[in-house]
């Protein structure tokens, strides 16, 4: 769970700071968009709020490498 708070904050660090015409970079996946970390955003929060994100669809791209380098990941139980 802290994994996906760090997250959080690393978010709202990096959206705080953007120009509104650069892309953003997180844990060195570059190219990610506002739009790509407003989805790592929700998937953050819905692994605080149910401790996985198997409800959701399985992320891909950016937003899938970024969520794994922070230990969040479908668990197949």
């Amino acid at each position: 769970m802290a994994n996906a708070q760090e997250l959080l904050k690393d978010i709202e660090k990096k959206m705080n700071n953007w120009d509104e015409r650069s892309q953003f970079k997180m844990k060195g996946v570059g190219n990610l968009s506002f739009s790509d970390m407003e989805s790592i955003k929700l998937y953050a929060q819905e692994y605080l709020r149910q401790g996985n994100i198997n409800n959701l669809m399985t992320p891909l791209g950016g937003v899938g490498e970024v969520l794994f380098k922070y230990g969040i990941k479908k668990s197949f139980f």
